[in-house]
């Protein structure tokens, strides 16, 4: 669909039936005609690990369930509006770096 439709952001829950949200944000960047495509991930799954996995894969925003509607209106607005990619790059390696940290902090107490 994405393909086909060519959304301007995608929004994206990591537990779906039949394909889950891992599958289907990998088959998004491997696919050339929608690897540019922002990705705002909505999940319950709030773990480091999970944080760290998905900055990896170059998303536009991690957003924790519950979440305000009015918080996910900002992102997509956010999200559609011209991306320098290295300033993407660089808060995507600012968010894992934070996150490496909270982990050390964590195995430390």
């Amino acid at each position: 669909m994405a393909r086909s439709e060519r959304p301007d952001v995608i929004f994206l829950d990591l537990m779906m039936p039949v394909m889950d949200g891992w599958d289907a944000l990998a088959a998004l960047r491997a696919d050339p005609s929608t690897a540019d495509i922002p990705v705002v991930l909505l999940t319950a799954r709030t773990s480091e690990e999970d944080q760290i996995r998905a900055w990896g894969q170059e998303i536009f925003e991690y957003l924790p369930k519950p979440f305000n509607p009015q918080v996910l209106v900002e992102w997509a607005n956010h999200a559609m509006q011209p991306v320098d990619p290295a300033a993407a790059a660089a808060r995507r390696n600012r968010a894992v770096e934070q996150l490496r940290m909270v982990q050390q902090l964590r195995r430390h107490q």
